[in-house]
């Protein structure tokens, strides 16, 4: 099992960066695969039992706005694009119930044309308001954006990442990564 870029679903789950889209990176705290059936946390943080991230596009977007593709990745060989040639909105989100209450950070690595008229991280259904940062970068860099303290309260998240763009405007991510902090 590679450990690289959104890669295609794997055999086994893995860590929070494991997305439609795969295994993402270097595994912290010397975290190691579970099975499928498997719910865990380590230090800092959560193992779950889900691999899929959820998709949503608007009505009308393509099947394929969302994608996983091959190639310069931030870390492996795949990433998650966004891009359609017609104007779009879409999202990947993933909701953990059950989770430790406490503080958490979502971050990710993301490549952007820069053009979309939204283009967020967010968190919400947490016990609190949601929260949102904006990812603005230039489409030669990979930068890393976050949410930095996500005050759980309710056992409950929601993590996402949210664009409405304009025909070819597109999004890279990587790397996708919740830590409980406190």
């Amino acid at each position: 099992m590679g450990r690289g870029g959104f890669e295609p679903p794997k055999q086994f789950a893995a860590d929070l960066q494991s997305v439609p889209f795969g295994h993402s990176g270097i595994h912290p705290y010397g975290i190691v695969f579970h099975k499928a059936d498997d719910r865990t946390r380590t230090d800092n943080l959560l193992i779950t039992n889900q691999l899929l991230w959820n998709v949503w596009t608007s009505d009308s977007s393509d099947e394929n706005t969302v994608r996983t593709e091959y190639g310069d990745a931030y870390d492996g060989d795949y990433k998650l694009t966004f891009w359609d040639d017609k104007e779009y909105s879409c999202s990947v989100y993933k909701t953990y119930t059950n989770i430790p209450n406490g503080t958490y950070k979502f971050s990710i690595w993301a490549k952007t044309n820069g053009k979309q008229d939204v283009l967020q991280l967010y968190a919400k259904n947490y016990g609190g308001s949601e929260l949102d940062t904006t990812i603005e970068t230039s489409d030669i860099n990979w930068n890393i954006f976050s949410i930095d303290k996500i005050v759980v309260t309710n056992h409950t998240l929601e993590i996402g990442v949210y664009s409405v763009a304009g025909a070819n405007d597109w999004c890279n991510l990587d790397l996708a990564m919740l830590r409980k902090i406190d």
